[in-house]
C-alpha cells in the first residue's frame, strides 16, 4: 500500500473540513519534496471524489469535482479519438447540467487548426481553437464539457432564442 493511500484510507471516518485539510496538506507536501506528485495526489483522491462532489464544504466539492473532470476527462478523450478515427469532427458535448455546449470542427480561419466552438440556447458564445483535437478535447472536457450531446447544435439553433441572438450579434 503506498503512502498516498495509507493516509488517505481513514478518510471516511473525517467530517468534510478535515477531509478538506488532509487533502490540501498532501498536495503542498507534493510540491516542497514529498515523494508523490500533485497529480498522484489528485489521482489518489479521484477514486473516492464522487462522494464528496455534493459537499457542504465549498472547497472540497470544488475540489471533488475538478478532479473528477480531470481523471474521468482521460478517459473520454481516448474514447472519442479511438471512435472517431483521431478525428471527432462535429462530436457535440455539454456540461454537467446540459446548459452549455461545445462542437467540434476544423477551424475555417486557421487552416489544419481545429475548434471547440462553444453555445448555448441562446447562440455561440465563445470557440477555443489548438493544433489537433486531443488538444481541444484536453481543454474543453476540464472545463466540464464531457457528457454527450448528440444533435446539441440543431436543437438549440431550432430555438427562437438562438436566431434571435445570433441576429444581434451579426
Amino acid at each position: 500500500m503506498n503512502i498516498l493511500h495509507q493516509r488517505l484510507s481513514a478518510i471516511g471516518d473525517l467530517p468534510d473540513n478535515q477531509v478538506w485539510g488532509l487533502v490540501r496538506t498532501l498536495l503542498d507536501e507534493a510540491l516542497n519534496g514529498a515523494p508523490f506528485t500533485r497529480a498522484e495526489v489528485l489521482m489518489e483522491f479521484g477514486c473516492i471524489a464522487p462522494f464528496y462532489e455534493d459537499s457542504e464544504h465549498e472547497k472540497l466539492a470544488k475540489l471533488a469535482r475538478r478532479t473528477l473532470r480531470i481523471t474521468s476527462g482521460k478517459a473520454l478523450i481516448e474514447k472519442l479519438l479511438a471512435e472517431h478515427d483521431g478525428k471527432p469532427e462535429g462530436v457535440e458535448l455539454s456540461n454537467r447540467t446540459g446548459s452549455l455546449f461545445a462542437v467540434l470542427l476544423p477551424d475555417a480561419s486557421s487552416p489544419g487548426k481545429v475548434r471547440a466552438s462553444l453555445f448555448d440556447e441562446n447562440g455561440f458564445f465563445s470557440h477555443i481553437t489548438r493544433a489537433d483535437y486531443r488538444e481541444v478535447l484536453q481543454e474543453i472536457v476540464e472545463d466540464g464539457y464531457r457528457y454527450p450531446a448528440p444533435g446539441a447544435l440543431e436543437r438549440c439553433f431550432a430555438k427562437e432564442s438562438f436566431n434571435k441572438w445570433q441576429r444581434v450579434r451579426h
